[in-house]
């Protein structure tokens, strides 16, 4: 009996202010959710534009670490480098020298 007097008590509780526990449990976390967003996506935005750099590649060894390097330059850094065929349009030359792969197996340093 006690325990269904205290139920029929919050409910009246509740019944007496709807609007109150709607605001609590519904609109207040949809507000402060809407704002945090908000708040982090702001704050992980990179205010800084970088332009692509045109960069021409000189392939000299022709291996498979040496193509796997220049997939690499092409695709995975092709927000910061742009690889061109014409020199001319270049601002930077990279040079694979002959050798590249087996020192780099080899450990040992390219001059």
């Amino acid at each position: 009996m006690k325990l269904y007097m205290s139920v029929k008590t919050m409910l009246k509780g509740l019944k007496s202010s709807f609007i109150l526990n709607l605001i609590y449990f519904l609109a207040l976390p949809l507000i402060l959710s809407w704002f945090l967003g908000m708040v982090t996506e702001s704050m992980f935005q990179n205010p800084i534009k970088t332009e692509s750099t045109p960069i021409v590649i000189y392939d000299k060894d022709n291996t498979r670490l040496s193509n796997d390097l220049t997939k690499y330059l092409k695709n995975d850094l092709s927000y910061i480098l742009t690889v061109k065929k014409d020199d001319s349009k270049a601002e930077l030359k990279l040079t694979i020298p002959k050798g590249y792969e087996s020192s780099l197996l080899n450990e040992n340093q390219i001059l």
